[in-house]
C-alpha cells in the first residue's frame, strides 16, 4: 500500500556524486529512480566468494557456512608480474529487489542469524527480530531486505538505474593493474583504484557510452588529489589481490560512500568495514561485483534528514521527519562496528548491492564539478517585526 512518502516519485533522482552536472543530464532518465553509488574505498579486511550482480561465472564457492558462511576468497598466490592497466566502468547495478537481496553481500558479522537467534545485538524500538533474518550463507544485507522494498515503490531501482547507466548519466571505475587475461589467476600484489565517472557526453552531442576499450569516461573531481589530473584518484587500494579469478580490494578498512542525489540534493551514505570484490571471467568483463559493509544508523538517518523535503515537502515538518526517521531506524541489524553483542542495540545496517562492469579506455578526462543543490526544506520566514514607529505604524 502507498503512503505519504511514496508520492511524488517522478522527482527521485539518485546520481553518483550528484549524478550528472546539472539538471539537463539528470533529464535524460525522467520519471524514475535515475541512478547510483559512488564507491570511495580505501583498502579492505577480507578473508572468499559472496555472490554478486546476476551474472555468467558465479560467485564461487561459499566457504564453510556454518563457521563464516559467504565470504571473499582467501589471499594467496605468488606476486603477479602483470602491470598492465585495466579500466572496468560499472554497467549495471543489483540492488537486490524481489528477494535477490538474499545472494547480494558477504556475512560481515560471521554469524549465520535468524529472528529466533539471541546471539546478536537489540533491534531498535521501531524494528523487529526479523532484520536478523540473513540471506543465504548468513550473508548481511537489511538494507536490500527492509530499505529496498520501501524505495521500490517509488520507482523500480535495479532497472532505471542500469538504463541511468547505459544512457552514459554515470559510472563508477575500478582502475586496476595486476590482472591477467587468465579467468582462474590467484595471485598477489595487485592494486586499484576507485574513480565517479560524470556525464559521459556533458555536451549533449548525442554521445553514449559503448563499453568498450573506446569509451574514455570523464571523471568527476570531487575524488581527484589535483582536479585537473584525471589519474590522481584519492582512492586507492595497494593490497589488492586475486583468487582463482576474484579481484578482492585487499586488506585494512574500506568506507564506501554512497552519495544519491534526490529531487537536486545529494544524499552521502558511508559504508564502514566494506568489502569490493568482483570475478574476472573475461579479459573484458567483471561479472558478479559485490559492495558489502555497515552504514551508521543515525548516520543514514542524519544524511535522510538533510534532502528528505527534496522527496517530498512534508517530510520538512518535524513529525513526518521523525516518522521516516523510525522506519530507517528500524532496519537496523548490526552494532556500527560490524560485530553483534546482544546486550547492545543494534546501531548499523548491513547492506549488499551487486554490479557488473566492461573494460573502457583509463581515465583521462576531467568533468565539470557538480552544481551546487538547493536547500531541501525553506527556512521560516523571518519576523518583521512590529510597525515602524517612524511612519506610524503604517
Amino acid at each position: 500500500m502507498r503512503n505519504r512518502f511514496t508520492t511524488r516519485a517522478h522527482r527521485l533522482m539518485v546520481i553518483v556524486l550528484a549524478g550528472a552536472k546539472d539538471a539537463k543530464h539528470a533529464a535524460r532518465a525522467p520519471g524514475v529512480l535515475a541512478a547510483a553509488a559512488a564507491l570511495l574505498a580505501g583498502g579492505a579486511a577480507i578473508a572468499a566468494p559472496g555472490c554478486g550482480g546476476s551474472d555468467d561465472g558465479g560467485g564461487g564457492g561459499a566457504g564453510d557456512p556454518v563457521l563464516a558462511g559467504a565470504q571473499p576468497p582467501a589471499k594467496g598466490g605468488a606476486p603477479t608480474q602483470d602491470a598492465s592497466e585495466r579500466n572496468f566502468a560499472l554497467k549495471t547495478m543489483d540492488f537486490g529487489e524481489s528477494e535477490r537481496w538474499k545472494k547480494l553481500g558477504y556475512n560481515i558479522d560471521g554469524k549465520i542469524s535468524t529472528s529466533a537467534s539471541v546471539d546478536v545485538c537489540k533491534p531498535t524500538a521501531s524494528g523487529d527480530r526479523s532484520v536478523h533474518n540473513n540471506g543465504d550463507s548468513g550473508i548481511d544485507n537489511s538494507f536490500g531486505q527492509k530499505i529496498v522494498p520501501f524505495l521500490g515503490q517509488l520507482a523500480p531501482i535495479t532497472t532505471s538505474v542500469t538504463q541511468a547507466i547505459a544512457d552514459g548519466a554515470f559510472t563508477v571505475m575500478i582502475d586496476v593493474t595486476g590482472l591477467t587475461d587468465d579467468a582462474k589467476q590467484t595471485a598477489t600484489g595487485a592494486s586499484g583504484k576507485i574513480f565517479a565517472g560524470g556525464a559521459f557526453d556533458p555536451d549533449d552531442a548525442g554521445l553514449r557510452p559503448t563499453f568498450t576499450t573506446s569509451d574514455d569516461w570523464p571523471v568527476r573531481p570531487e575524488l581527484l588529489s589535483s582536479p585537473s589530473d584525471a589519474k590522481s584518484s584519492t582512492i586507492a587500494f595497494h593490497d589488492a589481490y586475486v583468487s582463482g579469478g576474484t579481484w578482492v580490494n585487499g586488506s585494512g578498512s574500506s568506507d564506501v560512500r554512497l552519495s544519491l542525489t534526490l529531487a537536486g540534493s545529494t544524499l552521502s551514505i558511508t559504508v564502514h568495514h566494506a568489502i569490493i570484490t568482483f570475478n574476472h571471467t573475461a579479459p573484458g568483463h567483471a561479472a558478479n561485483g559485490v559492495v558489502a559493509g555497515v552504514i551508521g544508523t543515525q548516520e543514514l538517518v542524519a544524511s535522510v534528514g538533510q534532502v528528505a523535503g527534496s522527496l517530498n515537502s512534508s517530510l520538512c515538518d518535524p513529525v513526518t521527519a521523525a516518522s521516516l526517521a523510525k522506519t530507517l531506524e528500524g532496519a537496523s541489524d548490526i552494532l556500527s562496528d560490524g560485530t553483534q553483542d546482544p546486550a547492545k542495540t543494534c546501531d548499523g545496517i548491513s547492506i549488499g548491492l551487486g554490479f557488473t562492469a566492461e573494460q573502457i579506455a583509463p581515465p583521462s578526462k576531467v568533468a565539470p564539478p557538480a552544481a551546487a543543490a538547493a536547500a531541501a526544506c525553506a527556512a521560516p520566514a523571518a519576523d518583521a517585526g512590529p510597525p515602524d514607529a517612524a511612519d506610524g505604524g503604517r
